[in-house]
Order: C-alpha cells, then structure tokens, then sequence
C-alpha cells in the first residue's frame, strides 16, 4: 500500500476527485471540510497531532513600521469574508496572527 502526508490544500483536488483516500487527519480534530474522515489520534495512534503552518517572512533588519504595516494588511486580507471563505474551501484554516504571536 502507498500512502502519503501532506497538506490538506495540496490534497484536496485528488480527494474531491475520488483519485485518493483519506485514512486519517494529522490535526487535533477532525476537519470540517471531512468531517468523517477520522483523526490519526482516533485512528489508533493516541496523542499524535501535528498541523501545517504558513507565515510571511521579510528580510532581517526590515524597520518595524514596514512589519506593522505588513501584519496589519495581511490581518484585514484575512479577516475579509470572501479571502476567508477561499481560504476554508481550499483547505486552509485562516488564523492571522501578528508578528509576537508568530515568533512565539
């Protein structure tokens, strides 16, 4: 048997197309795009969780008003109804957090 793990977003279209089978989520919960597709967790192997992150990244040194205005933008894309309901279809769980919550 082959199998794979990677990104919901890059999986999405081959598991919409019927081309591959979802045996488990590696998130902590199910995901609302599957619902019935189990966690790793509930498949088994208790406690695993691990999830895929995105972030935006500027050169060192880049003055921190540049970052502010960059966070603050990439926050109201985020925020907006129609980026976020984008985001969800494509598998994508908007968060849009700032640069301390990043760093942390």
């Amino acid at each position: 048997m082959d199998f794979v793990v990677d990104a919901l977003p890059v999986m999405l279209p081959q598991l919409r197309d019927g081309s591959i089978r979802a045996l488990a989520v590696t998130s902590p919960e199910r995901v609302a795009l599957l619902p019935e597709v189990p966690t790793v967790s509930e498949a088994g192997v208790p406690g695993y969780a691990t999830q895929n992150w995105y972030g935006l990244f500027a050169p060192a040194r880049t003055p921190a008003p540049v970052v502010e205005r960059l966070a603050a933008e990439t926050a109201r894309v985020v925020a907006d109804p129609k980026c976020r309901r984008r985001l969800v279809e494509l598998g994508v769980e908007p968060v849009g957090s700032g640069p301390a919550a990043f760093a942390a």
